[in-house]
């Protein structure tokens, strides 16, 4: 069960911020730009 609290809901955005942030650093590497992320 997904229990989404209203804390979590509004640390969402800030959490997609890190994702995409993390996913940038991985992107810089050419061997792991290949994976599909």
């Amino acid at each position: 069960v997904l229990d989404l609290s209203a804390n979590q809901m509004i640390n969402l955005p800030g959490a997609i911020n890190n994702l995409k942030a993390i996913r940038e650093l991985v992107l810089d590497d050419n061997y792991l730009n290949q994976l599909p992320i």
